[in-house]
């Protein structure tokens, strides 16, 4: 939370420098990192999390907040609305409405 803390805090943030770093200072290595967060969340009792959950997560926000279903698909990367209104919690007609 420090380091969150300080780059949010900073008011011209280095957008070229990872914010979560391996310990060698470079870019995490995608399987390790999954599996990383995989023994993090288990160790916390959160066996029901995955990555997935936060995508989810995140573009039921990003349609809550009243982002267009376009600025959600290319936020999660993926090419048509459709293709994401799997990953809305309860907003799957306001996302397709706007498409």
């Amino acid at each position: 939370m420090k380091v969150l803390r300080r780059r949010m805090a900073d008011p011209e943030p280095n957008t070229d420098v990872a914010l979560f770093p391996s310990p060698l200072g470079r870019l995490r290595n995608v399987s390790d990192t999954t599996g990383e967060l995989r023994r993090i969340l288990d160790d916390l009792g959160f066996d029901w999390v995955s990555s997935h959950t936060f995508r989810k997560t995140v573009a039921t926000r990003l349609d809550d907040a009243g982002f267009s279903a376009r600025v959600i698909v290319d936020h999660l990367g993926h090419e048509r609305p459709v293709d994401d209104a799997g990953h809305l919690h309860g907003a799957q007609r306001r996302l397709r409405r706007r498409c």
